[in-house]
């Protein structure tokens, strides 16, 4: 098999199980409410383009490779893709992306307050999905999955931090630089050990 097939075999697989997620996710904040419609309307265009099947995949996949029922994902990962998106929007932030690829992202077409406030809506819905969801679930687990998550935001947020006190510096060591990139990934990781 070609690595091209092989790549789009894997995203088939990635979208048919994160899915569900990802559409609990936006039907979730399609129904939230602001009185400030600004701030509804750059919350909502954001989720409608947000497609993080990667995130609810890896936590189906590794459930179901852990003896598992996948089907118990849905809401975890619909939380998770909820704080990713929020985490993305924070990065743009800090980055100061106003593009990303073709696209202007949420900060450069609606500025910094509403784009920041737009994160924090999804950071604080997809926590409470997320404690939610893990209610559902024996004390170890939720622990675990809790933790991991705090971990996990901890871990990426300082490696954010640290790429940020290194903006334009063109002397950074190949370590240092793999380091960041390690720390920032930590959700992929973080997603296959919640399953």
């Amino acid at each position: 098999m070609s690595e091209q097939k092989l790549m789009e075999k894997a995203m088939l697989l990635f979208f048919d199980r994160g899915k569900e997620s990802v559409d609990l996710a936006k039907e979730k904040i399609r129904v939230l409410e602001t009185y400030y419609e600004p701030l509804q309307k750059t919350i909502l265009e954001f989720v409608q383009d947000w497609n993080d099947f990667l995130h609810p995949a890896l936590i189906s996949l590794s459930c179901e490779a852990a003896g598992g029922d996948q089907n118990a994902t849905t809401e975890v990962g619909a939380a998770i893709v909820l704080l990713a998106g929020a985490a993305d929007i924070h990065d743009d932030i800090i980055d100061q992306s106003f593009f990303k690829e073709p696209k202007k992202t949420i900060l450069g077409k609606y500025g910094m307050d509403l784009a920041l406030l737009a994160g924090d809506a999804l950071l604080i819905k997809g926590t409470n999905m997320l404690h939610d969801a893990c209610d559902k679930l024996s004390p170890s687990n939720r622990y675990s999955i809790l933790k991991t998550i705090e971990n996990t935001f901890f871990e990426s947020s300082s490696a954010e931090a640290y790429e940020a006190s290194l903006r334009g510096r063109l002397d950074i060591s190949l370590q240092t630089f793999l380091e960041i990139v390690h720390h920032k990934v930590s959700t992929a990781e973080a997603t296959t050990r919640i399953g």
